[in-house]
């Protein structure tokens, strides 16, 4: 009994001590051993309560801890400890720093990075394909097609090229920012550029796209799995390549053409790797790889094979899925909505909306009209709507018209200034009148006017003079104004030892 009263005043003057002590920094500190073999430390400053919990995983003797100056003891204590779940959690727990830190935070949706080896490789490949991006002063190689459709945009002069015309429009839209005015003659390879030609300007697009392959490449070998060094060599390897160098610092399409390609297939393979579907990155990487391939096929139809292989990816993908018992209907169906989406829905809608910029902005008639519709001809300014502007829909006196036969391969009656020979080398004479024959293609001459015999001008009268089934007309060459004749005269085909004799036209 006596021992026991001496053991509790050796606590009370220890406590006491203690009190003592805390009192004088303005913090109390008390350890309590739980039940659970775990040591906690509670700290009272200006009134407010925080918890401590040792995590130790070992056997002490003496722990001492320094908190705001104060030393603690701790006596020789196991400390073992459970594993507690999220959900245990006290209210004081979630408000402790190691409560704070073991919380699952999600990552933003995006998130911005500057890798260093990237942007020098980007600036390097930048230096090497602008400097001195004006020499040589002249045409080289395919500039002499692009430079005269860059013109050709500027003037809207129509034109048609046998690849879509996104890269001409961007080369165009270069020029049309730096006040090019379309005015410079693309006649042959090795021609002088005038001085108001921005050469620099409407080259500065290819090496634009050229500059940033390098980091595209980087990026997708490391998406590809491999390390970054692998990919530094890879793009270094790109930006002191001679031929793709050479290629971009000129007016060519091909340096668009494999940076869309390029970059569309880095997107796939981020879309690839996104884990949660139809979330915002998913969407964001899906439609990107989409629209950067579909603008590659805007660039050249070469482009498609590209295109190609991430569709066979992306079914290959899907019929992975098909087999994932634990993918509803639902979400089958979800994911092929998406996928018809990316493969069709969006790259029809930019191929469209190309070609609807191209006719919208080509508004004037010019050299490559002959291969359109008459319809198309006639919508154009200055060339077949000048020739149709005021005709009736119905053919009358002073109508004009071209006349095609309805047998084989299309053939316009055509005439032009030249003249039969008086008499051919084997004697045979001929009208020696000007020559009609049958082209194969649009022409200007091949426009003819109808008119009655008994009246002298060639205009439309007001009202109309209707041509009615059996009446008698002449039929006059727009350009030349001759009537068409007829005339008998020997072919110059010999059968059966003797000349055939025809029916032919002449003007």
């Amino acid at each position: 009994m006596t021992n026991k009263l001496k053991q509790r005043k050796k606590t009370e003057n220890s406590a006491k001590e203690n009190d003592s002590n805390s009192s004088n920094s303005g913090t109390i500190y008390n350890t309590e051993t739980s039940l659970d073999n775990n040591v906690s430390l509670s700290a009272n400053e200006g009134g407010e309560k925080k918890n401590f919990k040792s995590t130790d995983h070992c056997d002490i003797s003496k722990k001492v801890s320094q908190i705001n100056g104060i030393e603690v003891i701790t006596k020789k204590k196991s400390l073992q400890v459970k594993e507690e779940s999220q959900d245990s959690l006290s209210d004081d727990d979630d408000q402790s720093p190691s409560a704070f830190f073991n919380k699952d935070v999600k990552p933003p949706a995006f998130h911005f990075e500057i890798d260093a080896a990237a942007l020098t490789m980007l600036i390097i490949a930048i230096c090497t394909r602008m400097w001195r991006l004006e020499d040589p002063k002249s045409i080289v190689f395919d500039e002499l097609h692009y430079g005269k459709f860059a013109s050709m945009y500027m003037k809207r002069t129509f034109f048609f090229d046998s690849h879509p015309p996104l890269g001409k429009q961007l080369v165009a839209l270069a020029g049309y920012l730096t006040g090019f005015d379309g005015n410079a003659q693309f006649d042959r390879i090795g021609g002088d550029y005038s001085e108001h030609v921005p050469v620099r300007a409407l080259r500065a697009v290819p090496a634009f796209f050229g500059s940033l392959l390098i980091p595209t490449v980087y990026y997708l070998i490391i998406e590809l799995g491999f390390t970054s060094r692998t990919a530094m060599l890879a793009g270094v390897l790109i930006i002191f390549e001679n031929a793709y160098l050479t290629q971009s610092r000129f007016i060519l399409m091909e340096s668009m053409l494999i940076w869309f390609s390029a970059f569309g297939l880095l997107a796939y393979l981020k879309f690839r790797k996104i884990s949660r579907p139809f979330s915002t990155q998913w969407w964001t990487w899906l439609i990107t790889c989409s629209v950067s391939l579909t603008c590659a096929i805007c660039v050249k139809y070469s482009g498609i094979f590209s295109a190609l292989l991430v569709v066979g990816l992306l079914i290959s993908d899907y019929w992975k899925m098909i087999s994932d018992k634990s993918l509803s209907i639902v979400q089958l169906l979800a994911h092929l909505f998406a996928r018809f989406i990316a493969v069709f829905v969006i790259p029809i809608c930019i191929y469209l909306l190309v070609f609807y910029i191209h006719l919208n902005v080509l508004t004037k008639a010019g050299p490559h009209d002959n291969i359109m519709t008459s319809g198309f001809q006639a919508s154009l300014e200055g060339g077949l709507a000048s020739i149709t502007k005021g005709q009736p829909l119905e053919i009358a006196h002073g109508s004009q018209i071209t006349l095609r036969h309805t047998h084989g391969r299309a053939c316009w009656l055509h005439s032009h200034p030249h003249v039969y020979p008086l008499r051919y080398p084997d004697k045979r004479g001929s009208s020696h009148q000007q020559q009609v024959t049958c082209y194969s293609f649009k022409d200007v001459n091949n426009w003819w006017i109808v008119k009655r015999p008994n009246v002298p001008d060639l205009v439309v009268s007001d009202p109309i003079d209707k041509i009615k089934h059996g009446d008698v007309i002449q039929i006059i060459h727009g350009i030349t104004s001759r009537p068409l004749n007829r005339y008998a005269y020997s072919l110059s085909i010999l059968f059966d030892s003797h000349f055939l004799f025809n029916e032919s036209f002449s003007g």
